[in-house]
Formats: structure tokens, sequence, C-alpha cells
């Protein structure tokens, strides 16, 4: 059963604020961290160099085997990278959206250091289309949302409300200062790092029927990637995609069955399908990264989701199953884990491995 808007109101009507305060399990080890390369046949490890200062400093250690010189300019290799961040916006993810924003500037100064990238986007979603809704409740009971006056906060628009549309504004009501008009971060954004931060607090206020698959297609499909339409020009033919899904729940779609579950529409295959069709065909295009439950894993760091403490997770064998399809492009990790440092230093690795190999259309 999902955290959903009932639970929430309630806690904005008595100005509480809803959290989920993970405490590591007794005895946890980095070996035990959760993180899940793919198996590529070879015996890739994570390697636990730096994971001890990824986030004091905001930087993460250098991949092993990375030494900054990046690929040949030539027919292979990507100067440019779609970056799409699917984050959960239900009642139990307030945690987990902060150490997204934590761990980011350590992530974005590699990918910048350590590959050719040299232009990327950048974009955030919801998994609901919640928009500002957190603030159309408090400015309900108050003259402010989370310190902003209630007369300017941003007047929602309907690409708000779209399911898949990238985030100009942060949930509480404070916009991002994107450069531009476009609903996404591109190179060269002033304070790249507090402007992600912004964009990735998407609000606690979604509904429980987290949509993770559904925001993410629709964020790069044809429709909203249209002339005129929300995300106009953020999916690049010669960029190389890579989608990070964070969510603490499996797949879900509006509508509930008997037992008061709502089932996940399509399959993980289908999903990787039509990810791949968006790319030409080429899954080698696509690096896919999950931060998700691993409850149902050896070794899990999060506990069964407990909708009191708002601690825990469900686990996620469909998306877990749509990440591993990628294979040696697919990345794995627990939504759990306090720190998400080294899930995202050993997600650049792949990503640089993925530059490499890319081969841009024409």
């Amino acid at each position: 059963m999902s955290v959903g808007m009932p639970r929430i109101l309630v806690c904005a009507g008595v100005l509480v604020a809803c959290s989920s305060d993970r405490e590591p399990e007794p005895g946890s080890t980095n070996a035990e961290s959760g993180i899940t390369a793919v198996d590529t046949g070879d015996d890739t490890t994570v390697s636990d160099d730096g994971i001890d200062d990824g986030i004091d400093d905001g930087k993460l250690d250098t991949p092993s085997g990375m030494d900054g010189a990046g690929a040949e300019a030539g027919d292979t290799g990507c100067k440019k990278v779609d970056f799409l961040f699917v984050v959960d916006s239900s009642g139990s993810m307030q945690d987990e959206q902060q150490n997204l924003a934590n761990s980011f500037p350590g992530f974005i100064d590699v990918i910048e250091q350590e590959t050719m990238v040299t232009d990327f986007h950048i974009m955030a979603v919801d998994t609901d289309a919640a928009g500002l809704l957190e603030c159309a409740i408090l400015c309900g009971l108050l003259p402010d949302c989370n310190g902003i006056p209630c007369d300017q906060i941003p007047e929602e628009t309907a690409c708000d409300a779209t399911l898949g549309a990238g985030r100009r504004t942060s949930a509480g009501g404070q916009d991002c200062g994107i450069a531009g008009e476009q609903r996404y971060i591109v190179g060269g954004q002033a304070d790249l790092s507090a402007t992600f931060s912004c964009a990735a607090q998407v609000g606690t206020m979604g509904s429980g029927d987290e949509m993770a698959v559904e925001a993410m297609t629709a964020a790069i499909g044809e429709q909203l990637n249209g002339a005129g339409q929300c995300n106009e020009g953020f999916l690049r033919d010669d960029a190389l995609l890579v989608v990070t899904l964070i969510t603490d729940e499996s797949n879900r779609a509006f509508g509930q069955d008997a037992d008061n579950e709502t089932p996940s529409p399509g399959t993980p295959a289908g999903w990787y399908e039509s990810l791949v069709a968006r790319k030409a065909g080429n899954e080698a295009a696509i690096v896919a990264l999950g931060l998700i439950g691993d409850n149902d894993q050896p070794g899990a760091i999060c506990g069964d989701l407990d909708l009191n403490t708002l601690n825990g997770a469900e686990p996620a064998p469909d998306l877990r199953q749509f990440v591993e399809l990628f294979g040696d492009n697919g990345v794995v990790g627990s939504v759990c884990e306090t720190d998400y440092a080294p899930f995202f230093s050993s997600a650049v690795s792949v990503i640089q491995s993925a530059c490499d190999d890319f081969v841009p259309p024409g």
C-alpha cells in the first residue's frame, strides 16, 4: 500500500513536516551498500575508495581507471548527454530527495572533469504531476508557502500539471532560476548545483500511486518534446541519454484493484522497448540508473515500508528488471542508502564507458 494524499494533507493541516529519518542497518558495511552493478560476466565490483568523503567536500572520487583524458575525438564518443531524473513525489520521499540534492554536485563535477562531455541537458520530473499542489494547500491555511509569500508564488502553468514535464520550480514554490525559458538546465547554468537541488525538490504531497515509468516515457516522448511543447529540445538524437529513477515503491498507475493496490501497467520489457525506440533503436545510447527498494535482495538495506514512520521501502522487482535489461549500461542501488555518492561514483564509470562507445547518428 502506498502513502498518498490523505496522510500528507493531515501533515499539512497540523504544520508538521513528514520525513523519514533512516538509520543505517546495524553492522552494515560498504560491501553491503546495496549498490548492484549489473552482471557483465567479469565479476564487476564497486570500489570502496573515497566513500567516506563523497559528500563532505561535495566531490566524488574518480572511479578506477579514469584518468581524465576522455575518448579520442573521432567517429565514437559523446560530447552531449541528456540527464533525466525521475523523482518520486509521494509522502515518504523527503529524505531521499535531499540525499539526491546532496550527491548531485560531486556527480556532475566528475562527469565534467573525467569525460569529454561539454554539452548537457538536466531535467527533473516528478511521478504524478502534482505541480504546485503543496503551495495551493499551505496558502489555504497560511499567508506563505515555506517562507515565500503566497502572492509571490509563481502561477501554475499547464506544464506544471503535466506528467513528465520538467520542473522549473520546487514544490515549495521557489523559482529555481533555470536560465532560459526551457524546463531543463543546460550547460553554463549559474550555480548549477543549487538550481538542480531546487528542481529536484519535487515535494511529498504527490499521489501514492507513483507513475515513475509513465513519467519517464512521457518526459522523452514525442508529444512533450515537440515544437512548442513542455520539454521542447530536451531529447537530442546526438546525445547519450541517462535516465535515473529514484523511488521507494514499485511502479504504479492511477486506479486500484480489489486489494486496494494499483498494479503496474505494462512490462519491464515493454518499457525497455519504448525507451530504446526513442533513441532510434540504439540501446547503447542509453544508461539506466535505479535507486529503488532492495527488500527482496540479499543483504538488503531497506526495511518494509512503515506507513506510520515513513521509513523503509517497497521492493521494486519490476523496476529492477527494467534497469537490468540494459546490461552493462544499467546500475541499481538501494534508495535506502544514507549517502548516494558511492552509487553515483559507480555510475560515472558506466556513463564514461557508454560515451566511449557512443556513435552519433549520421
